[in-house]
């Protein structure tokens, strides 16, 4: 089985995805990207947006994760797929790349520190988030940044990387 392409990291707010991609790229060999669904977002300017807007948005990244893909390259995701039919497209999209899929898990108090600690958040997303970040996922392995070190939760997704299982999880959720 090929070496997954695409690392997508999804977990609410401030469970760690970005600090995880970032330990990541650093110990991979391959020179993988790191694309962050806040980085789509910041390109908008700060107001409220209606939904078609927010929706076209999220989408379009998910169609540049497969672009990225489609030419080549090794991808890290951080995202929050907390929408079942957007999870879906993702999926669909992915489906021709190998792709290793990571619940990022954090406990909730943990989680709602690290929001006010940051002050970029809107106080109540990580809350909001915790309670369908996972609900629709099935995931190719699993990490818990309120449990485990950055360390082990890199090992843990690099061992995933290392001994992929078939079907992966984006396909199984296809089916």
């Amino acid at each position: 089985m090929p070496e997954p392409q695409i690392i997508l990291l999804n977990g609410a707010s401030s469970s760690g995805k970005s600090t995880l991609a970032k330990a990541l790229q650093a110990r991979l060999e391959t020179p993988h990207v790191i694309l962050a669904e806040d980085d789509f977002w910041a390109m908008l300017p700060e107001r409220d947006y209606p939904f078609e807007v927010r929706y076209r948005l999220y989408y379009g990244f998910l169609h540049c994760i497969a672009a990225l893909a489609e030419q080549g390259n090794f991808v890290i995701v951080d995202t929050v797929a907390d929408d079942r039919a957007a999870l879906l497209e993702c999926a669909r999209l992915l489906q021709p790349y190998p792709t290793l899929f990571v619940g990022v898990h954090c406990a909730l108090p943990v989680l709602e520190a690290r929001e006010k600690a940051r002050g970029d958040r809107t106080p109540g997303t990580a809350q909001r988030q915790f309670a369908t970040v996972h609900a629709h996922a099935l995931y190719d392995t699993e990490v818990d940044t309120s449990q485990a070190t950055l360390t082990a939760c890199v090992d843990t997704v690099l061992a995933a990387r290392a001994h992929p299982q078939s079907p992966r999880a984006l396909t199984k959720l296809l089916d």
